[in-house]
Formats: C-alpha cells, sequence, structure tokens
C-alpha cells in the first residue's frame, strides 16, 4: 500500500482513529462478532475468510461517517422504513478505489 511515502499508522484500539481519519492506517486486533464486523472499531468485510472472533490484519485508508438523528428522520421521511444503524459516527476502511478492505488473519510467527 501506496500512501505517497508515508508509513501507514498502526491501529489496534478506537482511541486511535481520530487522528487517523484519511489517512493510510493497518488495523490490528479481533474482529467482533457482529452483523457489521469491526477491527479496532473500524467497519471491516470479513466474509472471504470469516475471521469474527479471531486475531486480524487489514491496510487501507481509513474514512469517517457521522450520521444524525436529523438525517436519520429525513431519510424515513422521503424513502420510509430501511435499514440504518441509528445516529453516530462511524469509520470504515477503504482500498485506493474506495472498496471496503477484506481482513486477513494474523501471520503467524515462525521461530
Amino acid at each position: 500500500m501506496s500512501s505517497g511515502g508515508a508509513a501507514p499508522i498502526l491501529i489496534t484500539d478506537p482511541a486511535q482513529l481520530e487522528s487517523a481519519v484519511g489517512l493510510a492506517v493497518v488495523l490490528r486486533g479481533v474482529v467482533t462478532q457482529a452483523k457489521i464486523p469491526t477491527l479496532a472499531g473500524v467497519d471491516i468485510e470479513s466474509s472471504s475468510p470469516d475471521l469474527r472472533g479471531q486475531a486480524a490484519t487489514a491496510s487501507g485508508w481509513l474514512r469517517k461517517t457521522v450520521v444524525t438523528q436529523e438525517e436519520l428522520d429525513r431519510e424515513l421521511k422521503e424513502k420510509g422504513i430501511f435499514g440504518y444503524r441509528g445516529p453516530g459516527t462511524f469509520y470504515r476502511l477503504v482500498d485506493a478505489d474506495g472498496w471496503p478492505v477484506q481482513v486477513r488473519p494474523v501471520p503467524s510467527r515462525t521461530p
């Protein structure tokens, strides 16, 4: 992954996210066992392989979306019922083309 020469930032804790928005990052941790899987507080893809509940890593560019209750109310009024997570701040990891990044197993160390 190239980010214009800067080394990617290692993220292992959600408290590190805000300062890394828009930058190249490497996420490491355990993938949540949720409908929308996260790694270190970041939405990721975990379908092939499905690594929910397992140690994983992923690299890409960190993006942030803020969803307000007012936006959700407007969408409900315009479109009717739709699936949503509620208001909040959400982070996602994308590749160079803007697509969600698939997690990978943490490489095993060989002695």
